[in-house]
């Protein structure tokens, strides 16, 4: 699975394209300050996660994988993410500013 992610710590606009399937779905999903976005998490294959933190706050990104979360990078303000996740796994968007 292709994934394509425009970060933000107000705003993630996110795309996902299906590589077997051919398919795109594209949504604007709000990560509020103390609060986290999940994507992916019990698929067969690794996806790809690409974008640009849009927003005015670093975020924290995390591979979830069979009950353990670790961190894996943080996205600065404009700064790109190209990050591959493993099959059965799960990115998760961290926004920890306080307002």
């Amino acid at each position: 699975m292709y994934c394509s992610v425009r970060l933000t710590a107000l705003v993630c606009t996110i795309l996902i394209a299906s590589l077997a399937a051919c398919r795109t779905l594209t949504s604007t999903t709000r990560i509020e300050p103390g609060q986290a976005f999940r994507l992916g998490g019990g698929q067969t294959g690794a996806f790809t996660v690409r974008g640009r933190n849009a927003g005015p706050v670093s975020i924290t990104v995390f591979v979830e994988r069979f009950g353990s979360r670790d961190s894996l990078l943080t996205v600065a303000p404009n700064e790109l993410i190209d990050s591959r996740f493993p099959a059965n796994s799960a990115a998760v968007f961290r926004n920890s500013s306080a307002s």
